[in-house]
């Protein structure tokens, strides 16, 4: 059914992580021309045999019957793109989660790393520097020491 629809021929599809690609999209002429064609169909046979009023003939009503069929393979094309559709976004649901999931870790990963304070760092160096000499001071004092240095003189 050329010229009712008028689309580019390309569905659209997004990465939605680094290993998943999606077509996110539909052609109007995939979902629309089944159900076009069947009522240009139904216009062109009341053209060439008459309108559909008063009794139907046997080939009136096998015709639309038969047209009945191909209006509900046609919506039923419809619904299944509709289905895809839905599992399409639970898909980018998923990832959506996932990937929050994984930025807010790797924010708090970096963060750990980049956002220090730095008057806390300075203050933990200085002490950690105190806590060094005073422990060199005693082992150096023990290092001079010496038990004869305690002994009683005796006389």
């Amino acid at each position: 059914m050329p010229g009712v629809f008028t689309n580019d021929e390309h569905a659209a599809s997004n990465q939605i992580n680094s290993n998943t690609t999606l077509q996110t999209g539909f052609l109007a002429d995939q979902l629309g021309t089944p159900l076009f064609t069947a009522m240009q169909s139904i216009e062109n046979f009341q053209q060439s045999i008459g309108s559909f009023d008063g009794p139907l003939s046997e080939a009136q009503k096998t015709f639309l019957q038969t047209q009945l069929t191909a209006i509900q393979s046609a919506t039923t094309g419809v619904t299944a793109a509709t289905a895809q559709n839905g599992l399409t976004q639970k898909q980018v649901d998923t990832n959506v989660t996932a990937l929050t999931a994984q930025q807010t870790s790797l924010t708090g990963l970096i963060g750990n790393m980049t956002d220090a304070d730095l008057a806390q760092a300075s203050t933990n160096l200085a002490t950690a520097q105190q806590s060094i000499q005073a422990s060199a001071q005693v082992f150096e004092t023990l290092k001079n020491s010496s038990l004869v240095n305690l002994l009683p003189i005796s006389t």
